[in-house]
């Protein structure tokens, strides 16, 4: 798992005693997520739920690391981001949309780590402008 400046080593992370059942809801999302990735990828059968898992903020998969990126910043105090993937359509004024969640201005004026391309402070949010062209 990621952070904004370096990355949590799960087995070395004493601070996940304190979490359900240390990092067994971290490793679960792990693999929904990648289980979402693999199925979009396959351009068949369920790709559009696989992407709507991974690209909207509502969805089971998107809330349950958002919980987990909470859970960890509330134990670590160091900020945590949910990388909110996007594969939609580009099209024009995508990238004046305001954030997903709050309705706030998260469009950066220079990509953060020259890659993420909108970010959000009060939603803990980060994501890119799609690539689909």
């Amino acid at each position: 798992m990621k952070t904004d400046s370096w990355t949590i080593w799960l087995w070395k992370a004493k601070f996940l005693s304190e979490y359900d059942f240390e990092y067994v809801p971290i490793l679960s999302w792990e693999t929904n997520y990648q289980s979402c990735d693999r199925l979009q990828m396959n351009c068949e059968v369920g790709e559009r739920w696989a992407l709507n898992q991974m690209q909207d903020t509502k969805s089971q998969l998107s809330k349950q690391g958002i919980d987990i990126c909470i859970k960890i910043e509330k134990l670590t105090n160091i900020p945590t981001y949910y990388y909110l993937y996007n594969y939609k359509k580009h099209k024009k004024g995508d990238e004046i949309k305001p954030c997903p969640v709050c309705q706030k201005k998260w469009k950066l004026n220079t990509k953060l780590h020259d890659f993420y391309d909108f970010k959000c402070d009060q939603c803990k949010i980060v994501s890119t402008i799609s690539p689909n062209r």
